[in-house]
């Protein structure tokens, strides 16, 4: 079973308005409302493609419906700690003057001791040997990097291989955890190797010393592909869509494609193709963790995946 964890959820409202101007009194158009958080997109991203996962982490009491509302229950299970703060908001505005979206993202309620504790209690009794535990997402308020080693110490534990989706001082204090994957973009490498920047050229050597505590390192280069290392080899996979129309949820669907992959053994070519036709159908869907299986297929079929070492 995959298991995705969210500790910092959000309601998603994507709105668009003929054109944005700070200032302006502007009467918009709500397009879409639905649950969101990367771990959350992840969930929906699979259950697109069919598979089955348990989506947890944290919702606020008035918000809890619509997350069960907005899932088929035979793909995903909503088992969320509830908590009496409401779940964040996330704004997006899109305008018809502009190809460019805006983002407006809240930080999160404040998690208490006694919710984080309920949240361990949940986690150590949902998971079993031989799942996939995917963190996900940044951490609200009320918890630190100690928090999601903790965490992540529970579920591994307990069997499962660990996946971390996360930035920073997070991310960083996860590597002494020893997860089995980090997917981490260009900035974010940069960030926990203490770099300005990571280019292409200088990526492999860099991340060759992370292979010493984890099994998988998935970088993603944006609109350049992405990057997989593993101890046997380094490959790179790059997309055949050639332009980026939604900025929000490509990366949460390419590490879906990467997790059903190995999940059912896939060879490293099959695992970076589907992994790229998910984050290329991704970028042409109207929200984040929306998949058409048939784009998905087409673009990992036209996947250019080539190995690098």
């Amino acid at each position: 079973m995959i298991i995705t964890v969210t500790l910092n959820t959000a309601i998603d409202r994507t709105l668009s308005v003929p054109a944005f101007r700070l200032g302006d009194a502007i009467e918009a158009d709500l397009c879409r409302i639905q649950p969101a958080g990367k771990g959350i997109n992840i969930s929906r991203c699979l259950a697109c493609l069919g598979i089955r996962s348990v989506a947890t982490g944290f919702v606020g009491r008035g918000e809890k419906q619509l997350y069960c509302d907005s899932f088929d229950p035979e793909l995903t299970e909503i088992d969320m700690v509830t908590i009496a703060d409401a779940t964040r908001t996330n704004i997006t505005i899109r305008t018809s003057a502009s190809d460019e979206d805006t983002h407006l993202r809240e930080r999160g309620p404040n998690i208490s001791r006694q919710d984080w504790a309920r949240f361990l209690a949940l986690l150590e009794n949902r998971v079993n040997d031989g799942d996939i535990v995917v963190f996900s997402g940044s951490l609200p308020p009320g918890l630190d990097e100690e928090d999601l080693a903790t965490a992540i110490r529970i579920a591994s534990q307990s069997g499962a291989r660990i996946a971390v989706d996360t930035q920073g001082p997070p991310l960083l204090r996860a590597l002494r955890e020893k997860p089995w994957l980090i997917k981490p973009n260009r900035k974010e490498l940069s960030e926990i190797l203490g770099l300005a920047d990571c280019t292409s050229r200088n990526m492999l050597n860099l991340i060759e010393p992370l292979l010493d505590t984890v099994e998988m390192v998935v970088v993603s280069l944006d609109k350049e592909g992405i990057v997989m290392a593993t101890r046997h080899g380094t490959w790179y996979a790059v997309s055949p869509v050639p332009c980026i129309s939604n900025t929000v949820g490509p990366g949460d669907a390419c590490l879906a494609g990467i997790l059903v992959g190995q999940g059912q053994d896939n060879t490293v070519d099959e695992t970076l193709r589907l992994a790229v036709g998910c984050g290329s159908a991704s970028v042409l869907a109207e929200a984040a963790g929306i998949l058409d299986p048939q784009l998905v297929e087409r673009y990992s079929t036209a996947a250019n995946v080539t190995a690098l070492k």
